[in-house]
């Protein structure tokens, strides 16, 4: 949980009272999941599950239509670096952070805008940016088209995103991401290979992910990007569950 701009800590008193009940509930599980380590590792080190038989880690699948092979045919280094935003606009993504930073930046780009949120915060960001057309919000618009506009994603979430399946879909259009390391985005993000990570609360690690992102060779960041998100199909993703049935059912059978 997230509020008054940090992330509830989990031994909190409000946490604690908030969970009691599904605490005591997670007694009766079999086989627990979590969509990331990042889940999985926090109810378990806080008494979740405690006799669940099977406890692992299986993340959320993106289906197999995303994944796009064809990627570099749309990258254009000439009109300079597009970067893009997808999510909700909030103060907890970081957007206004990244706005801040940008435009500290020595760098030809743009910073395509896409989301909704807030209708007064929303105001804010405009304001801000409304002299600098360098920022563009585009409002709500289609994956695919999104994707196609921009070649990397900065997803600088400040709470602590479950997963951020956004991180996987940006993969699968070969679109590396420049992501915060906190929660689930920093274990699905392989620094140097699939894009970079840095300390929302630092401007200068956010410079160099992006002097670092500038310095690598973008088809090679772009073909790990498509081979990652290869992982993550509805395929595999039912066959992890079953597999996870099936054991337990086995396990259940012989005693």
């Amino acid at each position: 949980m997230y509020s008054n701009g940090e992330n509830e800590q989990p031994d909190s008193l409000k946490i604690k009272l908030l969970s009691y009940v599904k605490k005591i509930q997670s007694r009766k599980v079999d086989a627990y999941v979590g969509i990331s380590h990042f889940i999985h590792d926090l109810h378990i080190e806080h008494g979740f599950f405690p006799k669940a038989l099977f406890k692992q880690v299986i993340y959320n699948s993106i289906g197999s239509n995303f994944i796009d092979n064809d990627r570099e045919s749309f990258y254009r280094d000439d009109e300079g670096v597009r970067f893009g935003y997808l999510g909700r606009l909030d103060s907890a993504k970081g957007i206004e952070n990244i706005i801040d930073y940008l435009k500290t930046v020595d760098l030809n780009f743009t910073l395509m805008i896409a989301g909704k949120g807030n209708a007064s915060f929303v105001e804010k960001l405009k304001r801000k940016c409304s002299q600098d057309p360098r920022f563009i919000f585009i409002g709500q618009t289609e994956i695919s088209i999104f994707f196609k506009k921009i070649d990397c994603l900065i997803c600088p979430s400040i709470w602590n995103e479950p997963m951020g399946r956004v991180v996987i879909e940006s993969f699968s259009y070969g679109i590396p991401v420049i992501g915060n390391n906190v929660g689930g985005i920093g274990e699905l993000i392989n620094s140097g290979k699939t894009g970079f990570l840095f300390d929302i609360k630092s401007r200068d690690s956010f410079i160099d992910a992006i002097n670092n992102y500038n310095s690598t060779e973008y088809g090679y960041l772009s073909r790990n990007c498509i081979e990652c998100s290869k992982e993550f199909t509805d395929e595999i993703y039912v066959d992890r569950y079953m597999e996870l049935y099936n054991s337990l059912l086995s396990y259940k059978s012989i005693r």
